[in-house]
């Protein structure tokens, strides 16, 4: 969970420090982006959560690098294509 949360902060962070670095003001657009942002960062880290813990019922994969690419090849291309 502890690596659920960092990989969030990482996306925002990196999403408003690039905000910040090109000089934009914190106005309407940037502040429903951060929020767009957030959620997305969030529903990631969710999708991939909730198939690397099915991977153990589901496919029987008890490694962690299996589960990881189990979670990654169902869920994966699901949600970077959004």
């Amino acid at each position: 969970s502890l690596m659920a949360v960092f990989c969030i902060i990482f996306v925002v962070g990196n999403v408003l420090g690039y905000c910040w670095m090109a000089g934009w003001s914190l106005g309407i657009t940037e502040s429903i982006a951060a929020i767009i942002v957030i959620g997305l960062a969030v529903d990631y880290v969710i999708h991939l959560g909730h198939m690397y813990l099915e991977a153990s019922h589901t496919a029987h994969l008890e490694k962690r690098a299996d589960r990881w690419r189990f979670a990654m090849a169902t869920m994966g291309g699901t949600v970077v294509a959004g």
